[in-house]
């Protein structure tokens, strides 16, 4: 009964309340105009997509917020594909920067925007796709995603979950809500025992499974591909001091910058990398005012590199292999 009455609540009120504004900052935000109309196209993708699969064949799907959790989760896909070579795997984005970044990785056979959470665009996608089974990685649950998977007997698993003591999902009133949305998950494989211990607030203990995160296995794995990944040309580097300054917004700048500046007037050999959060034109133009009148390069520019005091990377994904670098990291 709980559950009914949430979900008419959140599907009659909070939903058309938050779709509301959301078409509103599509006016005003170019990243919300993006994910907006890039969950409209996604319709297309999978009506393709599941006009050209054969039924027979199992799909798990794979819901992500962004770049971050599906870079965690990379181990599971290696491992699932290994283990269920015929299968095939879709992975959804909510977020811009996760959908517009990664174009494509071994063993997934579609990267589509997560379905605005209203009943009829996830009731749609589980029929045109129909998942075996749901996987959602780390902690980026949406009511009808978990709801709809629940009436059409979808399994739905949360991965890496994790649930520290003072989350807002424990909160009296948010626990409440939170449990009758939990209930309907079918696991939860926690990274820890106190992350366990939390969840169990929300759900019965029998439905979690405590297996880590294997985000620490992609980092190893990313360390290893580091030593052999070649980025830059080794003489860019040679007698350097190397500054990373990794997934930087624009108030990292602020602090940061005003220090390099005063650091390259005294170490003439220092170099600093910096790798915006996000990598848009906007925030890179912003970035290169703030340096000025120190020298920079663009990455996307390295072949024509003439020792600049700063390489600028205007690409995702290379953070990781980036650190292996660093004389000192800024985090």
């Amino acid at each position: 009964m709980f559950t009914t009455v949430l979900f008419a609540f959140y599907n009659i009120i909070i939903f058309p309340i938050f779709f509301l504004f959301a078409n509103i900052a599509i006016l005003f935000h170019n990243k919300v105009r993006k994910g907006m109309l890039g969950h409209y196209r996604s319709d297309y993708q999978k009506k393709d997509f599941s006009q050209k699969r054969s039924p027979s064949i199992s799909l798990l799907l794979i819901h992500c917020a962004s770049m971050g959790e599906f870079e965690h989760i990379k181990p599971f896909v290696r491992s699932f594909k290994q283990r269920i070579p015929k299968s095939q795997i879709v992975v959804m984005f909510f977020s811009p920067s996760g959908y517009e970044n990664v174009k494509q990785f071994p063993g997934v056979d579609l990267f589509i925007y997560t379905p605005l959470d209203w009943w009829l665009p996830v009731l749609r996608t589980y029929k045109l796709l129909k998942p075996s089974a749901l996987i959602i990685a780390k902690h980026d649950i949406w009511p009808n995603q978990v709801w709809i998977a629940h009436l059409l007997k979808i399994p739905c698993i949360l991965i890496n979950a994790s649930l520290h003591s003072s989350s807002k999902r424990l909160k009296p009133v948010s626990r409440v809500l939170h449990k009758i949305i939990y209930d309907n998950l079918s696991q939860i494989i926690a990274i820890s025992e106190t992350a366990s211990k939390n969840f169990q607030k929300l759900i019965a203990s029998e439905k979690i499974t405590v297996a880590g995160d294997t985000k620490f296995e992609q980092v190893i794995l990313r360390m290893e591909e580091s030593k052999k990944k070649k980025i830059f040309p080794f003489d860019i580097l040679s007698n350097r001091k190397v500054i990373v300054a990794g997934s930087v917004w624009p108030e990292d700048e602020e602090q940061l910058i005003p220090a390099i500046k005063k650091l390259t007037v005294k170490y003439k050999d220092l170099l600093l990398i910096a790798c915006p959060h996000e990598p848009t034109d906007s925030h890179i133009n912003r970035l290169k005012e703030s340096l000025l009148p120190i020298s920079y390069c663009l990455f996307s520019n390295i072949g024509n590199y003439q020792g600049e005091s700063v390489i600028i990377i205007d690409k995702i994904g290379l953070l990781a292999n980036l650190y292996s670098m660093a004389f000192v990291a800024y985090v």
